[in-house]
């Protein structure tokens, strides 16, 4: 038995390592080979030895790497290495290697294809609004050239550090600034070459060239995944909650985007209220804005009755994983600030 979060990584190619491991019949030795069962209800306890009767689901087969007693002998903080590796996976995904992990950096083809949208030229001053991990910040500093510089912005201190690890880690730190800082609240006077991300301090108007807004979202087109517990009630609350947070980043993006430059608005959710109902928000509200037609259309149109006309809704993308099998379900619109 593993939990959900290792059965994530085990559908996206990886294989399983120790402390994910939550459950092992007492029966079996190390390298026998193993069904791999993910606890969907987070109900099985850490060293359980019997056959698990909760609600599960079958991932795939693997060779069983640690014995029992070497998995749970120690607290899953004090474990490291292969626990199982896969011989059967659910899914024939390919994995990345470790050794390969300074080479590459693994992203959907959505989140490269936002970045790609933006249109990053040289010299380029660009804001990262919401910017954990860090994907879309490395490739803007990558698309840079050594010119210019992106502020990343989120709100968790934590966050921040994995932005600097990846930038560090892709060798584009000199363009990458990083600042836990709450992006609905950017009130201020300063240029982004003067901001130090202090207290009380805040963007002026019209300041930056480009500007991606990736805001938290509901997720519900992330995929695979089995931690998805909501209830209709739940779901229904977003009509107004979650949006009404992605509306006040709109506001401060389009304040602080430069005549002529360039906004893009992606989410990784199917939700109509969060993707087109927030566009048509900002069509309707600032008549200096204008939805552009992407320079690459991969997605399919947006859904009609949430705000968009016809024409809009041909303009924004939306990836449904029933329609694009290869993508997570994603949203994106292209935006302009008319000079």
């Amino acid at each position: 038995m593993i939990d959900t979060s290792t059965a994530t990584a085990v559908l996206r190619g990886a294989d399983i390592f120790a402390p994910g491991i939550l459950a092992v019949e007492t029966n079996v030795n190390v390298d026998d080979k193993v069904a791999i069962m993910v606890d969907l209800e987070k109900k099985c306890l850490r060293g359980y030895s019997e056959k698990f009767q909760g609600l599960k689901f079958h991932v795939g087969n693997g060779i069983l790497k640690k014995p029992r007693r070497a998995i749970f002998s120690k607290p899953p903080s004090e474990l490291s290495g292969d626990g199982v590796f896969m011989v059967e996976p659910l899914y024939r995904t390919c994995g990345i290697p470790l050794g390969f992990s300074h080479l590459v950096f693994l992203q959907n083809i959505t989140s490269t294809l936002t970045t790609r949208l933006l249109n990053v030229e040289p010299n380029n001053i660009v804001l990262d609004m919401c910017a954990s991990p860090g994907g879309k910040t490395v490739h803007i500093a990558s698309m840079l050239r050594g010119t210019g510089f992106v502020i990343a912005l989120d709100k968790n201190k934590y966050k921040i550090d994995r932005i600097k690890k990846n930038a560090q880690l892709c060798g584009v730190e000199s363009q990458v600034r990083t600042y836990a800082q709450n992006a609905t609240k950017l009130e201020g006077d300063l240029k982004p070459q003067d901001y130090k991300g202090l207290p009380g301090q805040g963007f002026a108007a019209n300041v930056f060239d480009r500007i991606m807004l990736d805001p938290p979202c509901t997720g519900f087109g992330q995929r695979p995944t089995f931690s998805t517990t909501k209830d209709v009630q739940e779901v229904r609350s977003f009509r107004e909650s979650q949006p009404a947070y992605q509306i006040r980043l709109m506001a401060q993006a389009v304040r602080l985007l430069k005549p002529d430059g360039t906004l893009v608005y992606s989410t990784c959710t199917l939700n109509p209220y969060e993707n087109e109902a927030v566009v048509a928000w900002c069509l309707k509200n600032y008549t200096d804005m204008e939805l552009l037609t992407p320079d690459t259309m991969l997605g399919g149109p947006g859904l009609a009755g949430f705000g968009l006309e016809a024409d809009a809704c041909s303009k924004v993308q939306r990836f449904d994983p029933v329609n694009n099998p290869e993508t997570v379900g994603f949203f994106i619109a292209k935006l302009r600030k008319i000079a």
